[in-house]
Order: C-alpha cells, then structure tokens, then sequence
C-alpha cells in the first residue's frame, strides 16, 4: 500500500483534518470520507471537504478525484471541474510538514506597491529567496527593481495555513523569476526541490516527505532534484504509484534554468494588443469571479515593463484595484486606484477619456465598499460626466448603474430606479442585446421601494427581449430576470410567488454553476422554501452549502453573502425549532467570517436561548443593511 494511500485509510484526528482542510489535501478528505464507518463522520467529512476545495490549485485533482468528490456531493468550482490553465511562470512546490506534507503551485509576483507576501516565512526562507531572485536578475534583466517582485502561491486562501522554513523555495523562485522576465515558460508540470548553494544546486533533505505530497497531484509530469537524489526520488514516487513522473538531475543553476524553462522565449507585449486581451479577461472575470487568476495576469502584464504607457499603466492599476475589492479588501483597492489617479494627474494629456471614466467608476463603487457614500457620489458623478463628455456610451451605462446603486445604499430608491431606468433606457438604444443586466438592476431598485408591480412589468419587458439571442445566451440572461424578481418578492414577504419565480431550471443552471447571482438565487430560493412545510428541508439545503459551493468566491466579499446564507438558514431552522448540533456550529463559523460582527456577536449565540429569534433578525437586518 502507498504512503497517501495509508494516510487516507487512517482514521483522522480533528487536527489532521483541520490542517487537510487548510492545505487543500482535498484527496485525503475524500478517501477518509469515503472510508468513514458512520453516517455522521461522513457527512462531517464531506462538509469539511467543500471547505478544503477553496485551496485546491486547479489543476491538481485528478479526473477520479472530481468523479469521487461528485460521487460524495462535494461541490466544485469550475476553476477546479475544468482544470484551469496555470500561470505560465508557476512553478510545483513541495513542503514537507510536520503532519502532513502538500505540493503548491507558486509564482513571482509582480507587486504595485510595499504589500508583502502573505506567505509566513522564517529568515533563512527569506534569505534564499532574496539571494534566488538576485541570481535570477543576473541572469535575466526585470523591468523594475527586483524588491517589487513577491514569490508567492498561486492560491492566496491557503497562504497563511502553514509556516515555512528552509532554503528549499530557492530554486523555484530563480526559475520561476527567470520565466517572468525573459518570457518562457516553465515546462508544463515541473515541480522543483533543492538548495542553491553559490552557483551550485544540492539537495534540500525531507523528499520522502515532499514526494508525498507531490503524488497527491494530477498535474505533476516532472520532478528537478539535484545530483544524486534522482535514484531515491524515482524510487519513492513509484512507491506511490506514479512511476508517470520523470525525475530530471541538475547540478548548478544554469542547468536548472535551461531544464526547467522551454527553449523558446516569447514574442514581445504589444501594450495595446494586450490590453485588448486584459479587457476581455475583465469582463470574464466580472462573470464568474475569477478575480485572483485576473488580479496575477494583470500583474505579470504590469511587471513586463510598460512604465512608457501611462494610458496602459492607469488602466492596470484600476484593474487591480478591482480585483482588490473583488476579492474583499477595498482599502488595498483604493491604493491601487489612487496610484492611477496619481499617473492620470501626472500625464493628462496622454490618457483617453475611456480608462478615466473607468476609474471614476471604480473609485465610487470602492468608496461604496468602504462605506463613504459621499465620496461614491462624488466618483460616479465624475464618472458620467466624463462618459458623456466623449460620448462613452457604455461608460456612461455603467456610470449611471453605480449612480444608481449608491442612490439605493443612500436610502434614495425612487433616485436610485430613476438612474437605473436612464441606464436601461441607453442600453436600448446602443447595446439592446445586453439589457438583461439593466432590466434586473432596475427590478432590484423598484423591489426595494415596494413597486412590485413596477418590478414585473421590468421583467416582463426584459423576458420579451430576449427574442433572438442563441439559447444558452437566452437562457443566461433570463435566470438574471427571474433571480431579480424573485429577490423583489421575497423582501416583499410573497414567498410562494418568489419560489414559482425561482424554482426552474435555468435558475438551478446559475446555483450549480456561479457564484454569480448563484449565491442570491439560493438566498431567495432558500428563504421562499423555508416558508412552506413541505419544502422546508429543501430550502434549508440550499442555504446551508453556500459557503462550500463556490471555491471561486474565496477572499471576496461573496464569502460573507454565502455566510450570510448560512445565517438566514439558522434563523429558518429556530423558528422550525430544527436547529441542531451542526447547524449550530456553522451559525458560529459563519458569524465568525462575517467581518461586521465580532466577539459579542459571537458570545450572544454561543448557546442558543430563548432570544436566539430576535438576536439572529437583528444580525440578520445588520448583514442585509450593509449590502450583503
């Protein structure tokens, strides 16, 4: 029997499996869960693995894996379903642990600004890195100085998971520098191990351990030791069964680099061609909520060297500064956003009005975030005077939308449906086939102020143009529709009507596949159940797994909508009086990742009593009131 394979027949400890769950060893998780000898274990396991999918690197589970992980009813996004292309400088990583060993996708990151990497590193971890990256720039020339480069993992959620120590990251931080700077990639499915000692490259120690964790990955082809260790690596990677990888020897750094590397360098960035592709990827990203694959791409552009193009370097910032708030943290956005404020300042004459309306809107809806409606107010405004200045027509629909939006945060609907109606009255004129989106924004603004019949009439309108477009289009801009409607009925107390609305299948389509509006469609949906008896259970269901059904959505604010799921089901299940053991402690880790709640929040449900209903209304109310 293997390593892995007798780490998964052990029966797991709580610790074990915590630590499985931080580290993403969603493998181990699955062969434990299905090993588990009672229901309770299982289901425990199973919840446990939906919570290790968010630290998965895509590409490392095998096809049998996701089959098994399916089979247990593990929801997995579709970064992971459909195995995500990896940055081309990523580089394999193992670490050997103290309990558990995992392998790690990591890369060289180029950093706008002072923020350090968040992975936790001892000093000689750090010194080798530094003494790595100041070999790399001899041999490769950076576009900027080698301290605003981070060597950092692909996936950010597991960063803080485990400490690192060791002059091991080494190796894999020169290659992955040197592919950054000059162009080439890695080979696809290098993992590296060793210690660079002068020029030399030789051996890090702890491969038994390593190699148990590289085994776990489906994406892993080939493994670089130094001299003299590939005999014991051959040997023990076919004790786990994959005698599929080859184990290549180096033994200075001039050979790591041209074993590692393709032959082949890159063709050179043309700034506006790939600013082209960098919007496309932005508007996918706005989709599906890939804004971590977004935020490394726009970086690795940004760190090719373009300081030549202000127009192109104001764009970048915004992007990031997007992705920053995107992915939870819109005061790091607002930095980003005020570096490009800065450059738009310093080179006004040579930036266009399209990248400057886009970062007045995104400063409004990163005030928005903060909570500064003033501010938002002031931004979205500029926004669309600069819109209608140029003729932007989409700009200015986008404007009007975040004018819109901050109107309703401010308590101002009927101000908020009326900037919403102008932006849908433009997509009508210049972009009709995309109205679906604005028709639903407009919904939301009349549900909130009570118009319902004003809400149908919007989606009624909406359904009837849709006429033309290719079903899957079609279909996907009806579920935008229905989840609109359905949230404007369920603030509106009409439960029944909300789940007729919202109980089809191209809603369903959205919950199984997007973190957005799938989230809201199970808030709605799941709260319009819960109303009726017979549907109860269901509906409980549907709240419940929202934190694990989109791994995605980790580290942006779509962790504390689904948590907030979580605590809409806890407020359903007390006033069924079926709050149990489980339920009771995803309440307490939901409020626990909620960051408007504390301690006190925390302390007051720690035991449910006979006030549980009113406290749960009153951080129910809070969490809704803040946007979430």
């Amino acid at each position: 029997m293997t390593g892995a394979a007798n780490a998964e027949a052990a029966a797991p400890d709580l610790l074990h499996v915590q630590q499985a769950v931080q580290l993403g060893r969603l493998d181990m998780l699955i062969g434990w869960a299905e090993r588990a000898p009672g229901v309770a274990l299982r289901r425990f396991l199973v919840a446990q693995a939906n919570g290790a999918a968010a630290n998965v690197d895509p590409g490392a589970l095998s096809s049998g894996d996701l089959s098994r992980a399916h089979a247990l009813g593990i929801t997995l996004s579709r970064d992971l379903s459909e195995a995500a292309e990896p940055p081309p400088h990523s580089v394999i990583v193992p670490f050997a642990l103290p309990r558990l060993s995992v392998a790690q996708r990591m890369l060289m990151s180029f950093s706008f600004d002072d923020e350090p990497t968040r992975l936790r590193m001892q000093a000689d971890t750090t010194d080798a890195i530094a003494s790595a990256v100041g070999d790399a720039a001899r041999i490769a020339s950076p576009p900027y100085k080698i301290d605003r480069y981070r060597f950092t993992m692909w996936k950010t959620s597991g960063e803080n998971a485990f400490s690192v120590s060791g002059r091991s990251l080494g190796p894999a931080a020169l290659v992955s520098a040197v592919s950054l700077w000059q162009e080439r990639a890695v080979e696809k499915g290098t993992a590296i191990t060793g210690v660079i000692e002068g020029t030399r490259v030789t051996a890090a120690g702890g491969l038994s351990e390593k190699v148990d964790g590289l085994a776990a990955r489906a994406d892993l082809l080939r493994l670089i030791v130094a001299r003299g260790e590939g005999e014991i690596a051959r040997a023990l990677l076919s004790e786990r069964g994959r005698s599929d990888v080859s184990v290549v020897e180096v033994s200075d750094i001039a050979q790591l680099v041209a074993t590692a590397l393709v032959a082949e360098r890159s063709s050179v960035v043309d700034p506006d061609e790939a600013m082209i592709e960098m919007r496309r990827e932005f508007e996918r990203a706005w989709e599906t909520f890939r804004w971590p694959v977004l935020r490394e791409r726009v970086e690795r552009l940004a760190g090719s060297g373009l300081s030549h193009r202000p127009d192109v370097e104001v764009e970048l910032w915004t992007m990031v500064g997007a992705a920053r708030r995107h992915l939870g943290d819109p005061t790091e956005g607002l930095r980003a956003l005020d570096r490009a404020s800065i450059i738009a300042s310093r080179f006004a004459k040579k930036i266009p009005d399209a990248p400057l309306a886009r970062l007045a809107t995104h400063r409004s809806m990163t005030y928005l975030a903060l909570g500064d409606l003033k501010a938002a107010s002031l931004a979205a405004a500029r926004a669309r005077r600069i819109a209608r200045r140029a003729r932007l027509r989409g700009e200015e629909i986008k404007a009007l939308g975040c004018i819109g939006l901050v109107m309703r945060a401010r308590g101002r609907l009927r101000a908020a449906a009326t900037a919403q109606f102008e932006a849908l009255t433009l997509v009508h004129e210049y972009k009709p086939s995309s109205c679906a989106r604005s028709h639903a924004y407009l919904i939301d603004c009349l549900g909130a102020a009570g118009d319902i019949d004003g809400a149908r009439r919007a989606y009624d309108q909406g359904l009837d143009h849709l006429q033309g477009l290719d079903a899957p289009r079609a279909r996907d801009h009806e579920s935008w529709l229905r989840i609109s409607l359905g949230g404007a009925l369920v603030s509106n107390d009409r439960m029944r009507q909300a789940a007729e609305i919202l109980d089809v299948p191209c809603v369903q389509e959205r919950i199984d596949r997007d973190a957005n509006p799938g989230l809201w469609a199970r808030r709605y949906l799941g709260v319009a159940l819960c109303h009726e008896a017979a549907s109860l259970d269901r509906g409980l269901a549907l709240l419940a797994a929202s934190p694990g059904a989109y791994s995605t959505a980790v580290g942006s604010r779509l962790v504390a909508v689904a948590h907030v799921n979580v605590l809409l089901e806890a407020r359903s299940r007390v006033a069924a009086a079926k709050l149990d053991h489980d339920s009771h402690a995803r309440l307490l880790r939901a409020l626990g990742r909620i960051s408007i709640f504390g301690e006190r929040d925390l302390a007051e449900l720690a035991v449910i009593g006979p006030k549980a209903s009113a406290q749960l209304d009153a951080l129910v109310s809070r969490a809704l009131s803040s946007g979430l």
